[in-house]
């Protein structure tokens, strides 16, 4: 069975930041690698993304350019630490996309899903599923054995 895969180049304006994330939230939109004139408008852009649901359904990489050559922009710091993703990036994820209620949870398996997809697309690295837990107890994040207490996902965001 074949997939069509087809490439579009747009032209990116007056504001990067604003065409960009209306890239991402286009639905057949699986992958964007915008290019900025420079460092502070690429890193703009990124920060805007490690918290925009977008980052849960496409795949993004920037880039930009510095002394007439083309760098990729990290979104998300890959780990250099013994664990398998930064502890930033665990803490980022769940302020940006969970909410304080108390009474609610969600699930270890659901917040892992979840939390590598946004990784993944922001990263292109994945995570061990099983990881989970132990991230978030050294990010101190309020858990127990079956997942996050006292906290749903915000309003737009769903797990599928």
């Amino acid at each position: 069975m074949e997939t069509e895969t087809t490439v579009e180049n747009h032209a990116i304006n007056r504001d990067a930041h604003e065409e960009v994330l209306a890239l991402v939230t286009e639905s057949d939109i699986e992958r964007v690698e915008p290019c900025c004139l420079d460092m502070l408008t690429a890193a703009t852009v990124a920060d805007s993304l490690k918290t925009h649901p977008a980052g849960l359904e496409t795949e993004v990489r920037i880039h930009y350019a510095e002394y007439g050559l083309l760098r990729q922009l990290p979104i998300v710091e890959v780990s250099r630490s013994p664990h398998p993703c930064d502890e930033r990036a665990v803490e980022q994820f769940v302020e940006a996309f969970t909410t304080s209620t108390a009474g609610e949870s969600i699930r270890n398996a659901e917040l892992a899903d979840m939390f590598n997809r946004w990784y993944r697309n922001l990263t292109g690295e994945s995570i061990a599923l099983t990881w989970i837990g132990r991230l978030l107890s050294i990010c101190d994040i309020e858990s127990d054995r079956h997942g996050l207490v006292d906290r749903t996902w915000v309003t737009g965001v769903r797990p599928e």
